[in-house]
């Protein structure tokens, strides 16, 4: 697998890799998949009610990295009314037709004072991505990366993961990761990381934790 400063782009982009075939293959309809998404709505039901108890102002901010078919994203939306703002990125532009299919499906009235912004193209293990994204400008009150930090190379994550903690509100602001657990497997795309260290060293403390039994996943919910 190359290495050189394409490797993301090139990996999922490329219709000859194991992730440039993946949106053909999953079936994201089988019952692993609607654990997954019935442990997410539980989490963002449960952030949700955690924040009305603390009487902290709701989820109005909202960035997701990896967004892919917008899958997560009519989920997040359908979830939280209080949004406001919501930023999508991906490595891979070309899913923004079927991310708008998976929107036009929710109602007009949820969607209605919401900012949807496009899905745009950005590597967030370069640089430039915190150059686009000024923390000085804007925060997020919620980032959500699913399945996205499992297919970091190693030397990669830690310094990606710590760029997102930084654009979170600096108070209460709460990131979400959905990734692969459990013992590493030989793959030159799919990765077993410590998240639980990594979001401790960067001063994160976990809120909801959740296994993905059916699909070797778990759901990391850190904040400030």
């Amino acid at each position: 697998m190359s290495t050189d400063k394409n490797y993301y782009k090139d990996l999922w982009n490329d219709p000859r890799t194991e992730a440039g075939q993946f949106f053909n293959k999953v079936d994201f309809n089988s019952k692993g998949y609607q654990l997954q998404e019935h442990v997410f709505k539980q989490c963002l039901w449960s952030i949700n009610n955690l924040r009305k108890w603390d009487n902290r102002e709701p989820i109005s901010t909202v960035l997701e990295v990896g967004v892919g078919t917008g899958r997560m994203t009519k989920i997040v939306l359908e979830e939280l009314p209080s949004i406001k703002m919501y930023d999508m990125l991906d490595i891979k532009p070309l899913n923004e037709q079927k991310i708008k299919e998976n929107l036009s499906s929710i109602p007009k009235e949820v969607l209605k004072g919401k900012e949807l912004n496009s899905c745009y193209p950005m590597d967030i293990t370069k640089g430039c991505f915190s150059q686009t994204f000024h923390p000085d400008v804007v925060r997020y009150d919620m980032v959500l990366a699913s399945e996205v930090f499992m297919h970091i190379k190693p030397s990669d994550l830690e310094k990606t993961m710590k760029r997102l903690i930084d654009i979170l509100a600096p108070e209460h602001g709460i990131i979400i990761n959905i990734d692969w657990v459990g013992e590493p497997m030989p793959s030159d795309w799919c990765f077993i990381h410590n998240y639980d260290q990594i979001y401790r060293d960067n001063g994160l403390q976990p809120i909801i934790t959740s296994n993905i039994e059916t699909i070797n996943q778990k759901l990391f919910c850190y904040g400030k």
